[in-house]
């Protein structure tokens, strides 16, 4: 199966729409791609796990090195991850409190806000492990393009063949 990686940039903060199958064969693209993001200082970067239909532990370890490395160059990570079979490999590897995991990009976004103003969201009790009951319109939709059209947001999608 391909992984499918789109990246758009939004007041900011990068986001990385991630489809497909993270495993061992496609992960170094997935790796080199978050490496890249993740390179500047002070990164801010929410990675949306909801096209995702697989993982496994090389793509777990992926994610977890980008969190590390945003926050070496003092930045964060934020991983949207509401399908509850990808959200239960997570919490098999006991990484659910580890990571910033959240149901919804509303609620990251609310959160990546908060930690920017320094005011208090709302609306961040998946990040404990508790799903989200407000859907974000922004994840119900599969094709953010027209998003980007109207908010001036830079497009760029990665569609990459599994290799073999």
């Amino acid at each position: 199966m391909d992984i499918r990686l789109r990246t758009r940039e939004l007041d900011g903060m990068v986001i990385v729409e991630v489809g497909g199958e993270l495993d061992l064969h496609n992960a170094p693209q997935v790796r080199t791609e978050l490496a890249r993001l993740c390179e500047e200082e002070k990164p801010r970067v929410l990675a949306d796990l909801s096209g995702l239909s697989f993982i496994d532990s090389t793509g777990i370890g992926v994610l977890v090195g980008a969190h590390k490395r945003a926050r070496e160059r003092g930045g964060r990570i934020l991983f949207v991850c509401p399908t509850p079979r990808i959200r239960r490999v997570f919490e098999i590897a006991g990484l659910v409190r580890a990571l910033p995991l959240y149901s919804s990009r509303e609620e990251a976004l609310a959160q990546s806000s908060e930690a920017l103003t320094g005011t208090p969201s709302t609306s961040s009790a998946s990040n404990l492990g508790i799903p989200s009951t407000t859907p974000s319109p922004a994840s119900a939709t599969p094709e953010v393009a027209a998003d980007a059209a109207t908010s001036g947001a830079t497009v760029r999608d990665l569609n990459v063949p599994a290799t073999s």
